[in-house]
């Protein structure tokens, strides 16, 4: 996975349609997490070491998110639930860009 190129993951939380993810919420639950340090621990656990864009606005939020390195390592540890995790909640690319496109704050949906 070594190609010398970094990688940058900017919408990591989908711009939060992901905390909804019933698969997400309920493994969330199961490691005593919230879904936000879930999602952002499920890109950091990717054998490609992406650098994550959090997008965190509150002081709580950051508290949260920052829970994601905890369960990084937890998912590393246990492969196979990262790989059922990711299978659960993966999206079509072409599915996520027409919901993201259709989302109110969208200058593309505005025009």
């Amino acid at each position: 996975f070594d190609a010398g190129a970094t990688i940058i993951v900017k919408e990591a939380l989908a711009n939060g349609r992901v905390l909804a993810h019933p698969a997400l919420v309920e493994r969330a639950k199961e490691l005593g997490c919230g879904p936000d340090a879930l999602a952002l621990a499920c890109v950091l656990a990717q054998p490609f070491e992406p650098h994550v864009l959090m997008g965190a606005v509150t002081p709580e939020q950051v508290a949260s998110n920052l829970g994601a390195i905890d369960v990084c390592e937890r998912l590393k540890a246990e492969p196979e639930r990262l790989a059922t995790l990711m299978a659960a909640t993966r999206q079509e690319s072409g599915a996520y860009w027409k919901d993201r496109a259709a989302l109110s704050w969208n200058w593309t949906a505005a025009a």
